[in-house]
C-alpha cells in the first residue's frame, strides 16, 4: 500500500517510509491512496492481538505479515492484561469499549506501544530515508525517549 502527502497527492512513499518521516517533507500528513477490504465477518471471533495483526497487514503491506502478528502479540498482550480492546456490558443494548488498560491507562497506549516496533523494522529496509533530510522525525523522537535500535 502507497501513502500519499495531504497536501501533494503526488509525494508518495510505502506505509515503512510514512512512519519512518513521520510527516510528509511539505509538512503534510501521509494518508492511505487507498482503503482495504476488510473482511468482518471472518474476523469477528479473533482476538484483539489477532485482529490487529490483520488490520496492519492491510495498510502496512511492505511489512512481513508474520512480524506484524508478533508485533501485535508483544504489543497488546501482558501490558493490556488480556484487556485490550476489552468490551464492558453497561446494560442491555449499551456497551463501553475501555481503553485504558494499557500500561499508562491511556487511549494512546494503542498506538504509542505498537509505533517503537514499527519504526526499528521500517529502519531496516532500504530505501531513500537513508540519505533523506526530510526523513526520521519519528526517528529522533523515539531515540530521545531511549527505544533500542532506532
Amino acid at each position: 500500500m502507497q501513502f500519499q502527502s495531504t497536501r501533494d497527492p503526488n509525494t508518495i512513499v510505502s506505509s515503512s517510509e510514512a512512519i519512518l518521516r513521520g510527516l510528509a517533507p511539505d509538512g503534510g500528513l501521509f494518508v492511505p491512496t487507498a482503503f482495504p477490504k476488510a473482511e468482518l465477518e471472518d474476523w469477528k471471533s479473533l482476538s484483539y492481538p489477532e485482529l490487529a495483526q490483520k488490520v496492519l497487514a492491510g495498510f502496512l503491506t511492505d511489512y512481513d505479515p508474520a512480524f506484524l502478528g508478533e508485533a501485535a502479540a508483544a504489543t497488546y498482550g501482558d501490558a493490556f492484561a488480556g484487556k485490550a480492546g476489552y468490551v464492558q456490558k453497561v446494560h442491555d443494548g449499551l456497551y463501553s469499549l475501555e481503553l485504558w488498560h494499557g500500561p499508562t491507562c491511556a487511549f494512546k497506549d494503542y498506538a504509542l506501544q505498537l509505533m517503537p516496533k514499527l519504526l526499528v523494522q521500517a529502519k531496516k529496509k532500504p530505501g531513500p530515508h537513508r540519505n533523506d533530510p526530510h526523513s526520521g522525525g519519528n526517528l529522533r523522537r523515539y531515540r530521545q525517549g531511549g527505544v533500542r535500535g532506532l
